[in-house]
């Protein structure tokens, strides 16, 4: 993952993500969002999933959405096969699996992909609201 400036719309990402073996059925997402106190990510704002992915992928309001179209994984196929998912130049342009209103400031999403007791994949994004 690559984020770039963009002077039109302030950043961009490229992204470039390899699956090498198929997902077993049973993935669960766990994932927290984390504010900003007294210059630390330390604040819990009550944003927590600990759900099925495929079920979280499929939802048309979900936290998940922006996630998977910067990665190129939202065909609508669950779980991902194996293969290269790359996307260059993404801009979160659509709020849609957003909330509708949250405020400003530095916020951390914390993510994790598990089988049973097993994490297959963790992703920390820092974010900046205005």
């Amino acid at each position: 993952m690559e984020l770039n400036y963009d002077s039109e719309y302030g950043a961009n990402v490229d992204t470039h993500l390899e699956i090498i073996k198929p997902f077993p059925e049973g993935l669960k997402i766990i994932a927290d969002v984390i504010a900003v106190q007294m210059g630390e990510y330390t604040l819990n704002v009550g944003v927590h999933l600990d759900t099925d992915f495929c079920e979280l992928a499929e939802s048309p309001n979900s936290l998940a959405v922006p996630i998977l179209r910067a990665i190129n994984m939202d065909s609508g196929t669950c779980p991902p096969e194996p293969g290269i998912y790359e996307r260059e130049g993404y801009v979160l342009d659509s709020m849609d699996g957003l909330p509708s209103a949250f405020p400003a400031g530095h916020y951390l999403l914390n993510m994790s992909l598990i089988y049973e007791e097993s994490v297959l994949f963790h992703l920390d994004v820092y974010l900046r609201i205005y």
